[in-house]
Formats: C-alpha cells, sequence, structure tokens
C-alpha cells in the first residue's frame, strides 16, 4: 500500500503512509484497480508546472518550478511554500542528498542545494551547460549531467566539483546510481551507458530514445524508452530485453521508479497515466495502467519512503492518488452500515422524542469505528469526515433532548454522505 502523488503532493496517512492534510484538497478524479483515488492541491505562482520532485527531510515534499526560477516545498500540514531562487535559475532535477538537505540541478549551468528553510548555495560548473538531472551515487556524492557538452559531474556535499568526459555521448538525458555505477541515458543517440566513480565509461545501444531509469530490486538497470512505448532491462553485462507497455508507443514514458511493493512503476506522458510493472513478469498482460486527471502531463516519478510521485509539466497543481490499505467497496460497506442504523434511530426520535436508541446507536457507532481502523487510524479526506460523523453519534449518547439528538444525526449523516461520495467514486481500470 502507498500513495501516488502527481506533482509532488504532500502526503497524509492511509495504513502507515503519508497523504496530505484534507482541507488542502478538492477531489479532482479516481481511477483504481480497487483501491486509488486523486486529489488536487493549488500552487500559488502560475505557470509552476513542478517537473522534479522529491521527498526531503520532516515529512516535506520538494518540487522545481523552471519557467518560474522557484523550488517549492510542501510541509506535513500541507501548506505550499515557494523559494526564489537567484535570478535567472532554471531548477529542473532534484533529490535529497546525503547532507540531508536538497540539492538540485539548474540548467542554467549550475548545481544547487536548499535547507529545509530555504537557505540557497549555488555551485557554478566550469563551462556552464544545461544541467537537468541530478542523483546521489554509490560513493555518497552528487552525480549530475551536463546534457550537451558530453560530460558528467561530481560534486561533494562540500561543493567540490569534478568533471569526467564522456565522448561517447550528445544528449546526456537522465542518470541513476545503479550496479558498478552511476547510469545514464542519451536520448538523442540511443544510448544507455554506466559511469564507474573513478570516471570510466561503457555505452551500450538502445532503440526508442531512452529517457529515465532506476536500478530495480532485481539488480538489473531499468530504462524508459520514449519514442518505443518500452520499457527496458538492462543487465549489469549490459544486456537488454525490451518490454513493451500496454499503450504501446503512444505511451511515451518519460521515467519510472521502483515503490515500495518491488514493482516499478512508470510515468507515460503520452497517455496521461502510470503504469504499474512487476519486474519479475513485465509484459504487458501483467501490468496495469492508472489515468491521471486531466492535463497531469506525467514527466517525472519517484518513490520516497513509500509515496509515489509524478510530476509533470501541463498543469498548475499537486494532485495525489492515494492508496488504501484495504478495498474501498468494504470500508464503504462499513460506513453505510452505520448510516442505516443512524437513519432508522432518527425515523425514531422525529417520531417519538423519548424513543430508546442507544443500542442502535451502539452498533452504528462500532460499525463507523470498524470502518475508520481499516485506515489504521490514519487521516485523510475520508477519515476527517467519518471522525465527524462519529463525534456527533457519540453526542446522541450523552444528550437528552429529541430535537438536539436528531440534529447530530443528520449532520453525521450529511459527513457520512460526503465520506461515501469519495469511496464510490472509484473506476476500476486495466
Amino acid at each position: 500500500m502507498f500513495t501516488i502523488a502527481i506533482f509532488g503532493i504532500v502526503p497524509m496517512t492511509v495504513g502507515g503512509i503519508a497523504l496530505a492534510a484534507p482541507q488542502r484538497h478538492q477531489f479532482a478524479h479516481a481511477v483504481s484497480d480497487g483501491n486509488v483515488y486523486a486529489y488536487s492541491i493549488k500552487i500559488a505562482s502560475a505557470h509552476g508546472d513542478p517537473q522534479g520532485v522529491a521527498t526531503g527531510p520532516g515529512d516535506t515534499q520538494w518540487f522545481t518550478e523552471s519557467a518560474n526560477g522557484k523550488i517549492g516545498r510542501v510541509a506535513a500540514d500541507g501548506s505550499v511554500k515557494e523559494f526564489a531562487l537567484p535570478s535567472g535559475a532554471e531548477p529542473k532535477g532534484i533529490t535529497l542528498g546525503p547532507d540531508h538537505a536538497m540539492w538540485f540541478a539548474d540548467q542554467s549551468g549550475k548545481v544547487g542545494r536548499i535547507t529545509l528553510s530555504g537557505a540557497v548555495a549555488e555551485y557554478p560548473v566550469s563551462g556552464g551547460g544545461d544541467i537537468e538531472s541530478i542523483a546521489v551515487g554509490p560513493d555518497g556524492n552528487l552525480w549530475f549531467a551536463v546534457r550537451l557538452s558530453k560530460e558528467i559531474g561530481r560534486i561533494t556535499t562540500a561543493g567540490s566539483v569534478t568533471i569526467f568526459p564522456v565522448p561517447q555521448a550528445a544528449d546526456i538525458t537522465d542518470l541513476a546510481s545503479g550496479p558498478g555505477g552511476v547510469w545514464f541515458t542519451d536520448y538523442t543517440n540511443d544510448l544507455i551507458g554506466r559511469i564507474t566513480v573513478a570516471g570510466a565509461v561503457t555505452t551500450y545501444r538502445a532503440t526508442g530514445n531512452p529517457g529515465g531509469l532506476v536500478e530495480g530490486p532485481d539488480g538489473n538497470e531499468w530504462v524508459a524508452e520514449y519514442k518505443g512505448g518500452d520499457i527496458d532491462k538492462v543487465t549489469p553485462g549490459g544486456k537488454i530485453t525490451r518490454y513493451a507497455l500496454p499503450s504501446g508507443s503512444n505511451a511515451d514514458p518519460a521515467s519510472l521508479v521502483v515503490g515500495t511493493d518491488k514493482d516499478l512503476w512508470v510515468a507515460e506522458e503520452g497517455t496521461n497515466k502510470v503504469a504499474r510493472v512487476d519486474p519479475s513478469h513485465p509484459q504487458p498482460a501483467n501490468t496495469y495502467e492508472y489515468g491521471l486527471p486531466t492535463g497531469t502531463g506525467p514527466d517525472a516519478i519517484a518513490d520516497p519512503e513509500g509515496t509515489i510521485i509524478v510530476g509533470g509539466f501541463d498543469g498548475n497543481n499537486l494532485v495525489e492518488l492515494m492508496f488504501m490499505s484495504l478495498s474501498a467497496p468494504a470500508i464503504a460497506a462499513g460506513v453505510r452500515d452505520a448510516q442505516e442504523r443512524e437513519a432508522m434511530a432518527l425515523s425514531w426520535i422525529e417520531k417519538n422524542p423519548d424513543h430508546d436508541i442507544e443500542v442502535t446507536m451502539a452498533r452504528a457507532i462500532g460499525a463507523l469505528k470498524s470502518a475508520l481502523d481499516d485506515f489504521g487510524g490514519n487521516t485523510n479526506p475520508v477519515t476527517a469526515d467519518l471522525n465527524t460523523a462519529l463525534s456527533h453519534d457519540e453526542a446522541t449518547l450523552k444528550i437528552g433532548s429529541g430535537p438536539e439528538i436528531a440534529s447530530d444525526l443528520k449532520a453525521a449523516g450529511a459527513a457520512k454522505a460526503q465520506a461515501l461520495k469519495v469511496l464510490q467514486a472509484l473506476i476500476p481500470v486495466r
């Protein structure tokens, strides 16, 4: 169980998984194989179009705004704060560094560092260049690609920069840690490569404009081939096996990540979907695709501590897909049970204010608590409504006035109806 967050959303919690504060959300869309919901949150700046996304210290989520020269932080309570970077900055890739600060790639030719409070330091790279991607390497340093300069760089947390030439490449698109060093892709030349921490480079031939990549749970490197509509499994020795996504060449997979379930999660820019691939059975028949709210344009994806985050460039929202520990139908059944018992009690009270409803309400409260237990005691927009309903239900056992009891029952019913509206909005997709 985990959360998908589109455009770098803050988590609240469902079954131990962090999700965003309910007052910050507006219900947007729902798609599922049984357990997925989507919510959205606005970025204050126009044209925010967050692309790089990552989780930082203190349950914060971070995203980059290339067009605005800003980096955004979403706090654990759901509040968003944007930090302006020095003039001319164009941040894109971002990652949590070993020093607990966020490190980012600046397309204006710099590598940057920003602290939790927003203090920024930038380190110019000799010769400048288009620096778009950054990752922590197996040596504990930050590695970055100088996209069009045939170079990969390494920077220590103290700011010391070393540049390694990669003469085989022309368009180093992305990089990630992997077996034997740091792996990279060359979109234009159809190459997948690896550079050791000493700077030795090996390349392998791809076919469909490789982009994002990640080290898989099986010890292989997995690569998204943008134009091919495939994901590639690359062994440490360079053997490449291609697997088509269900949407085929229309998928335009931009990047991918390993989830806490050990599946691969793929951002499909062309279809506005996220695909879930079992690396042990990666054939299309075993792959699920989840539709996203219109205009998401998923481009970057990350999985920090059980939260899937997708960043895109076609919108100005943070959107979250929420995976639940139990199926929505089972939870909804418990809520409806409580709702029916409350309706019965309300009918009795309206006919006879002195009618004893204690047993009926005790059962309604029990059903509601059982539904809440399915969320692991954590909070999200559904549990917020259910807890409101529970407080009204429990109040009916403490007051004696018929009209007051009826008022609480009606308020509880309204809160449950809102929770059910979300629970029943699931749309299965495959």
